[in-house]
């Protein structure tokens, strides 16, 4: 309708894209039935990240809903470095839609986040674990969710 006025629309505060992520996952809803169980799980464990107050129980419900889409009903082991690259691999063009430059970004932040994980599993060490790397997984989650939701079809989505 605006193009049709053609009236100039600029937003009143600077957005990023992160910003602009939540926002496109207000505005879409989804038939829960139309998505995938790991999906499911993915966005239970995301929605229980955004309560936590700790910071260590925030990212374990993120790398929870990390391995939900990577390796479902999988349990961690020394293949996690390998699945986490097979999977980005999907992702990147011409099959999926991020470019071979945002694919490496995406793997450096969950093998980041593999390595903390390890760290404060078996040694309890927290260092590794810090308010960027949370930012970090948590938007490299929403790029794996908008992924997964890449193949449903538009009968799946109301908007």
């Amino acid at each position: 309708m605006m193009s049709l006025t053609e009236t100039q629309v600029t937003p009143t505060r600077k957005l990023d894209q992160q910003h602009i992520q939540v926002l496109r996952m207000r505005l879409l809803e989804l038939h829960v039935e139309a998505m995938r169980p790991q999906l499911k799980r993915a966005l239970e464990w995301m929605s229980l990240a955004r309560g936590a107050r700790v910071r260590t129980e925030k990212f374990i419900h993120l790398w929870l809903a990390t391995i939900a889409l990577i390796k479902p009903g999988r349990s961690a082991d020394e293949m996690d470095g390998p699945r986490i690259r097979a999977y980005v691999t999907k992702m990147k063009r011409p099959q999926g839609p991020l470019v071979a430059a945002q694919a490496d970004a995406l793997t450096d932040i969950l093998l980041r986040a593999k390595k903390a994980r390890n760290r404060f599993i078996h040694r309890d060490e927290v260092q590794l674990i810090t308010p960027d790397i949370l930012e970090e997984l948590e938007r490299a989650l929403f790029v794996m969710v908008d992924f997964e939701i890449l193949p449903l079809s538009l009968s799946d989505i109301v908007v």
